[in-house]
């Protein structure tokens, strides 16, 4: 397994791009990293003499014309105000000739043997971490660069149309730097989504349809690459920022990692089934007794164990019922999706039933909150797993890498009840606060909800329950609410005639960003030791870290009660969670 980071910085004027390159699959390969200055990005090693180093790496024609026009180029300085001179042939594109060489040198460090086309990019590099990111893309801009594939960006830093009042991370100049790199992405004609779900079918019809299963991607955003591999088995790696734009500018990636058949099987097994067994002796699994807590909760738990592995994860199936008692294929209310379907919504279809798509969003995000790896399988439910002759190859392959060994706790992993009770107390940060401070009461300041944004079944669904499930109108919440949400998301809202009742009590939407980047301002408690409550467990595992405050974890049952009160009593727990046992074991320990 490849996996590629990537930062920028800015030192006296020189934009330097640093690139990491670690082999996962070789426990003992350490990580390779290369920086370059941007300024000296063309230049280095010439194609010619890089050609010679790696006899596997075959190149096309395209390919290596752009390479040679680096080349050729190399010695020239990048001004601030220069274009390249034939800006309307794309074989003499200096943005794309950049990107070309940055993607031939990961290439080669990744052992590819060829370049392989790309259908569509998500850029997470648009999020404003500093000066290096915005002249990188303001220099792609110069050198006239321009997406090969339908590009949508990702959560940025700032809502474009309230940053202001919503306040930023810093200072105004942040703000409006972050919309100088909102506005370069633009102009490198990138879709301006926005949003953090890619995944999620829209109503402009200028943006793409929901990847198809097997299309070859270039995505960035943790979430949306392991929901994209393994909800709807696309393939993509983890593209870090500054990759995912060089992709999207020449429209291929090197041909390794999930891209490849052989890189997406499995090499372990986690059994969820004595679990399920025995939650599905319960008959209370419904929203109403907090059973969507359930899915970020084993997600998180299953990359904890994961990691940097690839899981088939067993025993989920249980939720679902047989198609058929002579065989083993079940109802998965969501199984044509992965096929391109459009002529249902899937989405709307699976609400409301066990295994929704919308669990399977969050079971995504926190999975690749705590691994590193970018897909995982599930048993008879996700798509490359889905059948018998499926199941076989998986179990075949496994027995053939594991033999005996197949069995041992470390390839073969039972999740108990009891871990699962440590990762929700781990997730509701009771102990060891990153601010140092003891959770003593139980009061709420905030209730954060969407990250990832909110689907509109998501929507849907907090709005029903805020009225239709409740008895007592309500006229204003007892504490703050904010809602992150994609602006296609937040006009479907309001077109249904959702967002002004919500807005109406006092209920904040937020688009352009997500909840990862809103350190600050007028959504995050001022107090150090505010409480921010949340039903996502990717907000509750980062939250403390990136805006020092308390984060408590819990369904959206526990949300509603604290809108509605002003609390979230320690003792609540899911009617499905057990309460006989505590513990307090940091996450790092629970696996």
């Amino acid at each position: 397994m490849i996996r590629v980071s990537s930062n920028t910085e800015n030192v006296d004027n020189i934009v330097t791009v640093n690139i990491e390159i670690t082999h996962s699959s070789q426990e003992n390969n350490p990580s390779v990293k290369h920086s370059f200055p941007l300024r000296d990005l063309l230049v280095q090693i010439p194609f010619s003499k890089h050609n010679n180093m790696s006899s596997r790496l075959q190149l096309t024609p395209q390919e290596q014309n752009w390479l040679q026009i680096a080349d050729t180029y190399s010695h020239k300085p990048i001004s601030h105000s220069s274009k390249t001179t034939s800006s309307s042939d794309p074989n003499t594109n200096m943005a794309q000739a950049m990107a070309m060489k940055t993607l031939f040198r990961i290439a080669q460090l990744t052992d590819a043997t060829c370049f392989i086309p790309i259908t569509r990019a998500h850029i997470d590099a648009c999020t404003y971490i500093g000066k290096g990111g915005l002249e990188f893309a303001q220099t792609l801009v110069r050198l006239n660069g321009s997406v090969a594939v339908p590009s949508t960006t990702n959560a940025s830093s700032v809502d474009r149309q309230q940053w202001q009042s919503l306040g930023t991370p810093a200072s105004q100049d942040v703000g409006q730097a972050a919309c100088q790199l909102q506005d370069a992405y633009i102009q490198l004609n990138c879709l301006p989504t926005f949003s953090c779900t890619p995944y999620l079918k829209s109503t402009n019809l200028t943006y793409p349809p929901p990847p198809k299963f097997g299309e070859q991607m270039a995505w960035g955003e943790s979430n949306a690459v392991v929901f994209a591999n393994s909800i709807l088995g696309a393939r993509t790696e983890k593209y870090a920022d500054y990759v995912d734009i060089c992709a999207a500018l020449v429209g291929r990636v090197p041909n390794v990692g999930v891209h490849r058949d052989d890189q997406r099987l499995p090499n372990m097994l986690i059994d969820l089934g004595p679990i399920i067994r025995r939650l599905a002796l319960l008959s209370e699994l419904k929203i109403e007794n907090g059973i969507d807590a359930l899915y970020p909760l084993l997600g998180w738990l299953c990359g904890n164990i994961a990691r940097d592995r690839i899981p088939l994860i067993l025993g989920l199936e249980l939720l679902l019922q047989k198609r058929n008692d002579d065989d083993m294929t079940f109802h998965v209310p969501w199984s044509d999706f992965s096929k391109g379907n459009e002529t249902e919504d899937m989405w709307k279809m699976s609400r409301g039933r066990l295994l929704s798509l919308d669990d399977m969003k969050a079971f995504s995000a926190s999975f690749g909150t705590t691994a590193t790896v970018p897909v995982f399988h599930i048993a008879y439910v996700t798509p490359e797993a889905r059948n018998t002759k499926q199941m076989k190859n998986m179990m075949d392959h496994l027995a053939e890498i594991h033999g005996e060994n197949l069995i041992d706790p470390v390839n073969t992993v039972t999740v108990s009840l009891e871990q699962l009770q440590q990762a929700f107390e781990s997730l509701n940060h009771d102990v060891e606060p990153s601010n140092g401070i003891t959770l003593t009461s139980d009061r709420v300041d905030v209730v954060a909800l969407g990250n990832p944004n909110f689907s509109s079944t998501e929507l849907e669904t907090f709005f029903e329950n805020l009225y239709t499930h409740q008895t007592a109108v309500l006229e204003h919440p007892a504490v703050p609410v904010a809602i992150t949400l994609s602006r296609d998301v937040y006009e479907h809202g309001k077109k249904i005639g959702i967002i002004q009742k919500l807005e109406a009590i006092g209920i904040k939407f937020i688009s352009d960003t997500c909840w990862c980047m809103l350190l600050d301002g007028a959504v995050i408690p001022a107090k150090q030791n505010g409480v921010i409550l949340t039903n996502s467990g990717k907000y509750a595992h980062y939250g403390g870290a990136l805006t020092n405050r308390q984060l408590r974890f819990g369904s959206l049952k526990a949300c509603l009660y604290a809108i509605r009160t002003g609390f979230y009593p320690k003792s609540f727990r899911p009617a499905w969670l057990p309460t006989a046992v505590r513990f307090f074991t940091h996450a790092r320990k629970i696996v």
